[in-house]
């Protein structure tokens, strides 16, 4: 029996550190272990790119580049067993041989931020790219990364979701350091201070606005640190915020490790990888109710009072950092919760074996085999 050929189509590609990128370079790995053969289809092989101009002011172009992947791996011969696409990427795919894995909701993501946006790009959202990913829903097997990414698929646009499947991150890597204050040394951080982290694109989806409030608030004996991937536009950057820019994962552990908490406003996400891994190294979440949230209160009931509504104003979130920054006996405890249910919850072993499940459930019922 052959290995299964598998397709991936996707917007970036296994190299990124976005996000979704990494997610699929994981995913890759993943299936490379059990024999599959993998192929990569993504945005960035569309050279030199196409004058959308027109495409582009109606909102177009993302699904018109997914459909021209489409097309292509379509037309590779020998023809692939089975198509992974993420999210809208597989609309033009075959519903029979495709997997669609929901990293978000264009609707839901556009009704939040609804107000924060222009209208062109609520449009463009909730509308035309919706649409797309209504369409790659009609697949094989559907999957989303949390409950509540599957709710709101099923409310938008009646997507059943086959499985639920939260994202990874390596555990054996993203610790807890045995000497932070040798490493806040290193970094210029008093021993002493409790460290506030944000990680992430610093923008009004991410909840930076509520970010700088919070550091503007005067709470004592706080630092604040921020890890954005691209020089901050839109939201200022208060003073008092140390900025590092583009950190590298090994990086990005280094600030994780000599925080003591992470502040997560983010007001739309699918399973951020940030936030699973500072949790993983033991920084107790000031965060969102978005996401994994549901996950994460199932497997550390503890940090439940800390997963604020998405709602919620900076006043709730500088009433639960100053709780913990002055009750260094609960941070601690927190911090042990939240350690633990993150190398649970998002381990590697889990989503290698449920998703090369998947995978042997496809060919078992072909004539091809993934193992």
């Amino acid at each position: 029996m052959r290995p299964v050929r598998i397709a991936t189509v996707t917007t970036g590609p296994s190299t990124g550190l976005q996000g979704t990128e990494r997610f699929l370079a994981l995913l890759v790995d993943v299936l490379k272990e059990i024999g599959a053969e993998v192929h990569q289809f993504h945005f960035e092989q569309l050279n030199p790119p196409r004058p959308w101009s027109i495409w582009d002011r109606l909102g177009w172009r993302v699904p018109a580049n997914a459909g021209i992947l489409a097309q292509r791996a379509l037309r590779t011969c020998p023809p692939f067993d089975l198509f992974i696409a993420h999210g809208l990427c597989g609309w033009a795919l075959p519903p029979e041989r495709k997997i669609t894995i929901y990293h978000g909701c264009y609707a839901a993501y556009a009704e939040t931020l609804r107000g924060h946006i222009t209208w062109r790009d609520y449009i463009t959202m909730r509308y035309i790219w919706g649409w797309a990913e209504r369409r790659a829903g009609r697949a094989s097997v559907t999957v989303a990364l949390s409950a509540e990414n599957a709710e709101y698929l099923r409310h938008y646009y009646g997507t059943q979701i086959s499985r639920v499947i939260v994202n990874a991150i390596d555990t054996d890597y993203y610790q807890p350091t045995k000497d932070k204050e040798a490493l806040r040394l290193t970094l210029g951080l008093p021993p002493s201070a409790c460290v506030v982290l944000f990680a992430g694109t610093w923008s009004i989806a991410k909840g930076a606005d509520i970010v700088a409030s919070v550091a503007e608030s005067n709470v004592p004996n706080l630092i604040f640190l921020a890890a954005t991937n691209a020089p901050p536009t839109g939201v200022g950057v208060p003073a008092n915020v140390r900025l590092f820019l583009r950190q590298s994962p090994a990086e990005l552990r280094r600030l994780y490790q000599a925080a003591d908490i992470f502040l997560f406003p983010s007001r739309s996400e699918a399973c951020s990888l940030a936030l699973a891994e500072a949790m993983a190294c033991g920084l107790v979440p000031v965060a969102s109710r978005v996401g994994a949230w549901q996950e994460i209160t199932v497997a550390a009931p503890s940090l439940s009072q800390f997963l604020l509504p998405p709602s919620s104003g900076p006043e709730k979130y500088i009433q639960a950092i100053s709780l913990l920054a002055s009750n260094p006996s609960l941070r601690a405890a927190t911090s042990a919760s939240a350690a633990q249910a993150a190398a649970s919850l998002f381990s590697l072993r889990r989503f290698r074996a449920e998703y090369q499940a998947l995978v042997a459930d496809f060919a078992a019922s072909t004539t091809v085999s993934a193992i």
